[in-house]
């Protein structure tokens, strides 16, 4: 598949992104995007120049994002409808 093709693809509603889009995210957004799956970190990427780290947990060929409660209570204040499932 051509890169044209595959930005064709993603670009329809109900595409997920994966692997190429959270290493460009990383690139773009100059962060180090930490990815665990299992409580194991599973991939990292680390761009030259970082301001911050994000990290994603890899469940069921899906990804979430991991916060902590300081970061979580923040987005909360910042996104006030936005789902936050607090886990142990």
């Amino acid at each position: 598949m051509s890169a044209e093709e595959y930005l064709e693809k993603q670009s329809k509603f109900g595409q997920w992104a994966g692997v190429p889009e959270y290493i460009a995210f990383a690139f773009m957004a100059q962060m180090v995007v930490e990815v665990y799956c299992m409580g194991s970190l599973i991939d990292c990427v680390r761009p030259p120049i970082s301001k911050a780290t994000i990290k994603l947990a890899y469940l069921n060929n899906h990804y979430e994002l991991l916060l902590d409660d300081a970061e979580a209570d923040g987005l909360k204040k910042l996104l006030p409808a936005a789902k936050i499932i607090y886990n142990s």
